[in-house]
């Protein structure tokens, strides 16, 4: 057994591309979070998981304002500063899913596992959503069940007032108004928590995305919180 992709993630993000971000954008608002697909998302990696794919990795979401100016920027940096290695595991490596460098899409790739985004552009690329904001039942429908569990499963290690990344899906931000501490000073905490449950309840993934429109409508605002 290795260890839970999930907490590595959560601590390559706190000890490594936070501050490079903190140091690059003092005052960027974004989110971070590990979702999508892979193993460890849904708390289920083993060391054979390890096998491709796998190391360090995490994706950032910028607002839609900012992408454009920030994320070439951003991603440069990132590529200069970041470690070779983190906690024994390669921070560069190979990944079929990783998006290429090219801004205008939203989308922001490099050679290792972090990963700059609009919520707008994850959607469309994750979940084959062309407008996050405006889903039609027909939407909701033709939305596989898997996808929507890759949205929803995972951690989220910052969410800054809601008006950044995870937050856009808000709306207009945290449903109870308040501005919220960075998930980062619980996201060990939370991040072991959820491994624990997956491990514990597997089922409990099946029984989750069963009735998914309300579900995916709940989860991420809560996030927000």
């Amino acid at each position: 057994m290795t260890s839970s992709g999930l907490s590595l993630s959560q601590r390559f993000f706190t000890d490594c591309v936070e501050p490079i971000i903190a140091k690059q954008f003092p005052n960027l608002q974004f989110a971070a979070a590990l979702i999508g697909d892979g193993s460890e998302v849904l708390g289920f990696d083993t060391s054979m998981s390890t096998d491709h794919d796998w190391g360090p990795r995490l994706q950032v979401f910028l607002s839609e304002q900012e992408f454009a100016a920030v994320a070439p920027v951003l991603m440069t940096a990132l590529d200069k500063q970041l470690p070779e290695t983190f906690d024994g595991w390669s921070v560069r490596f190979g990944d079929h899913d990783r998006p290429s460098r090219n801004n205008a899409t939203g989308a922001f790739g490099s050679d290792h596992g972090v990963e700059l985004y609009t919520v707008a552009a994850w959607a469309r690329d994750h979940l084959a959503l062309t407008d996050f904001l405006r889903l039609t039942t027909a939407d909701w429908l033709g939305c596989p069940e898997q996808s929507l569990l890759e949205a929803t499963a995972g951690a989220v290690f910052r969410d800054d007032q809601g008006d950044a990344g995870f937050g856009v899906a808000c709306r207009q931000g945290p449903l109870n108004g308040r501005r919220s501490a960075p998930a980062r000073k619980e996201g060990g905490v939370e991040v072991q928590a959820a491994v624990a449950r997956q491990r514990q309840h597997p089922r409990r993934q099946d029984q989750a995305i069963r009735g998914h429109h309300h579900h995916f409508r709940r989860r991420l605002p809560e996030r927000c919180m």
